[in-house]
């Protein structure tokens, strides 16, 4: 309505009168929707400085009394335009909060289509993906012949709800013009937070003050969490509740309401679920409990027998792990939502450790009996992203021998080159000529490097470089000595695993039809199926971007392969859909290409130009286009 309002006294300002028709033919409706628009405009335009005068026979003309309150009311019609939801994601997240907001009552669709200006078919496809994202809270929308639809389920869920999902336009940047009820939370929890010992994160104290205004908005509402009395009682005790208590003290007096004892303790409950521990020498020590130290080695256990990357060693990851699943088990104990802002960018910028954090996250899935938030899994992904950065950060040295056909004071000028340029990366280094290379030890080198062709096999890799190292001469040294991006796309990938067109409607199907085109090819386990179905029931494999990523719930074999199919038409799986599939297997032997190879997979599968371009040309060699761009940004690095 206010683009068309707009529309109308634009053409207006243009045109001294002007028919219905007219109007009707340059804004693409009928002449009876501008008359009807025109009413509704001018009974507006009197209080805003202008007014809409009708001749018979002749058309309407605008008079403008006041170009200041005219102008104003331009202003504010232009913004309700901007906020109007104009997008199919805009509307879902429209009526998701116009139902979880007024879910005393019951909202009739014809409504719900008047204020989005839609039609009633348009509205009721909406809520399909509506009642999705209420199902994933233990939410139902209920229709009641008559009268319309509403939301029903428990309040402890309603608020989860909400605060996943429709607190977005609020402004919590706390700056003077915010919406003053927050900042008088965030006055009154910050203050006592200073004075306790309970330390909590900025992006999870963002989080909380989320849960507590929407818990005031629904108290006030007359609407209670209940806790039952042991859970409460065992609360009671802790230092969390004591500061809860003080806080809602404040805040019955700031809101004038009162706060019963159940939402002291659900207060309490997200205190204890957003903190997070830490480690100092002059306090108390901080024992990491056995079943929590169990959880931890398993997560990374999974991920040795899914990924083959082994961080089973890595103590500092294993402590900052069990120190972030100290608050977490409360979150999931007690069906906690916090929201982590940089989802989108983690997935994107440590994709590798993301993927690994999914695995890892299916024995929490297991544990708890419940699925885990991506924003969960995203947090997670933070800590194995540190640990894979230290493993990079530890270079392996290297034992190489130097082929030269030049003297010995040239061989002794290039070692000290060596030394000078990628020293860092050496261990020891030997030389001989081409003639002496014959009777050499291999045993006691990683690799050769030399300035000449070498006309005999040689068990070791070879790398070629000039007489006179050059910039790229060096860069190459470096990738070829720390393994980075050593990846090869012809040895990973047969084109006879490559399905570009695959009819299946659901994710058994498509797994079943790629393991039968996988035994066409490759030697694998009679029960290959089987575990790649019990990955799925212990791990999310859909990764958003079209993209799911099933694999045997244990590396299998003597070589990594990989299978890719490309659906007719995307299916749901799990929550979301999916159209390119991405089957891989690993190999049972330590492999140092690993990393190199998971890290240009996951830059693939999670950037949505490759994989649109991939479900547009359904080409093997686009596969390969893909691949070669990938490793040269790697290679610039």
């Amino acid at each position: 309505m206010s683009k068309r309002w707009i529309d109308i006294m634009d053409y207006l300002d243009e045109h001294t009168v002007a028919t219905s028709e007219a109007m009707a033919e340059a804004l693409y409706v009928s002449p009876k929707t501008i008359r009807t628009e025109l009413k509704k405009l001018g009974a507006v335009l009197n209080h805003h400085g202008a007014e809409i005068i009708s001749k018979q026979r002749i058309g309407y003309s605008l008079i403008v009394n006041d170009e200041k309150k005219l102008r104003d009311f331009k202003v504010e019609l232009n913004q309700e335009i901007i906020n109007h939801p104009m997008t199919k994601e805009d509307r879902i997240q429209f009526q998701l909060e116009l139902l979880l907001l007024n879910n005393d009552k019951y909202i009739k669709i014809d409504d719900i289509a008047d204020q989005l200006y839609i039609s009633k078919s348009s509205v009721s496809q909406d809520l399909k993906e509506v009642r999705t994202i209420l199902e994933e809270f233990n939410l139902t929308l209920v229709t009641r012949p008559n009268y319309g639809i509403k939301v029903e389920g428990k309040e402890f869920d309603f608020r989860l709800c909400t605060a996943s999902h429709t607190i977005k336009r609020l402004d919590f940047n706390y700056h003077e013009d915010t919406n003053e009820q927050v900042r008088k939370i965030n006055y009154c929890v910050s203050k006592h937070l200073n004075e306790s010992n309970i330390k909590i994160s900025d992006v999870t104290y963002h989080n909380l003050l989320i849960h507590i205004y929407i818990a005031m908005i629904r108290i006030k509402e007359g609407h209670y969490v209940p806790m039952n009395v042991d859970q409460l009682k065992d609360m009671k005790k802790s230092d969390e509740y004591r500061l809860a208590m003080k806080v809602v003290a404040e805040l019955e007096e700031i809101f004038d309401i009162e706060i019963p004892e159940s939402e002291i303790g659900y207060l309490a409950i997200h205190f204890s679920g957003k903190q997070f521990i830490e480690i100092k020498p002059e306090e108390e020590n901080f024992v990491v409990t056995t079943e929590i130290d169990k959880i931890v080695k398993h997560m990374l256990s999974e991920i040795k027998s899914s990924y083959n990357i082994d961080l089973t060693n890595d103590f500092e990851l294993r402590m900052s792990l069990a120190l972030h699943l100290v608050p977490m088990d409360i979150r999931l104990k007690y069906d906690m939502y916090l929201r982590n802002p940089l989802l989108s960018e983690i997935k994107q910028r440590y994709t590798l450790a993301y993927m690994l954090a999914t695995s890892a996250c299916g024995v929490l899935r297991k544990h708890y009996q419940k699925d885990i938030y991506e924003d969960e899994i995203s947090y997670i992904a933070l800590h194995f992203n540190l640990a894979l950065e230290r493993n990079k950060s530890t270079i392996s040295k290297k034992n190489i021998v130097i082929v030269c056909a030049t003297g010995r004071g040239s061989s002794s000028l290039l070692v000290y080159k060596f030394e000078t340029e990628v020293g860092a990366y050496l261990n020891t280094i030997e030389t001989c000529d081409v003639g002496q290379l014959k009777f050499f030890d291999f045993d006691t080198v990683d690799y050769v490097i030399t300035t000449v062709p070498i006309p005999f096999s040689v068990p070791k890799p070879i790398l070629e470089v000039q007489f006179f190292l050059d910039d790229g001469d060096v860069k190459a040294l470096k990738n070829f000595l720390s393994g980075k991006t050593s990846f090869s796309f012809s040895e990973n990938f047969d084109p006879r695993l490559f399905i570009s067109s695959l009819s299946a409607k659901t994710k058994e199907e498509v797994i079943q039809k790629m393991v039968d085109r996988i035994k066409e090819v490759k030697t694998i386990p009679d029960n290959f199926y089987d575990l790649v179905m019990k990955r799925e029931s212990m791990a999310v494999t859909a990764f958003g971007n079209l993209v799911a990523i099933p694999h045997p719930s244990e590396v299998l074999g003597d070589e990594t392969f990989v299978c890719i199919a490309i659906l007719d038409e995307p299916i749901r799986w799990e929550a979301v859909e999916v159209q390119f599939i991405f089957m891989m297997s690993m190999k049972k032997e330590r492999d140092e290409d690993m990393e190199s190879f998971s890290t240009m997979i996951s830059r693939l599968l999670l950037n949505p130009a490759y994989i649109n371009e991939m479900i547009r040309t359904r080409d093997y060699q686009t596969l390969a286009n893909c691949f070669n761009q990938i490793e040269k940004e790697m290679r610039s690095e």
